[in-house]
């Protein structure tokens, strides 16, 4: 190995000599709008995406801390619906006002 990286050594040398003399610089794409256009919408689509998941999962959150209250197991289609946490936290008011 030790005549093999000896040997290479001089191309390696060299090699970054001429890299360093002869870079090519480098220049930034300019893309057209028809280009462009497809990308953005394409992003703001995604953020939406994003949006929706994270309110998602917020609401499964606060699912799963109302149910762990009460004990009780909700499904994962349960917990996506909108109407499912107002609920359970309106019977956990209602099991706590006949205590």
């Amino acid at each position: 190995m030790g005549r093999i990286n000896e040997h290479m050594s001089y191309a390696r040398t060299r090699y970054r000599t001429l890299k360093a003399k002869f870079s090519v610089p480098f220049r930034r794409g300019v893309p057209d709008t028809d280009t462009v256009a497809p990308g953005v919408e394409m992003a703001t689509q995604q953020n939406a995406v994003q949006t929706r998941r994270a309110e998602q999962d917020k609401q499964e959150s606060r699912v799963r801390k109302a149910s762990s209250k009460l004990g009780i197991t909700v499904p994962p289609t349960a917990a996506r619906r909108p109407e499912t946490a107002p609920a359970l936290e309106r019977l956990s008011q209602l099991l706590s006002e006949e205590d």
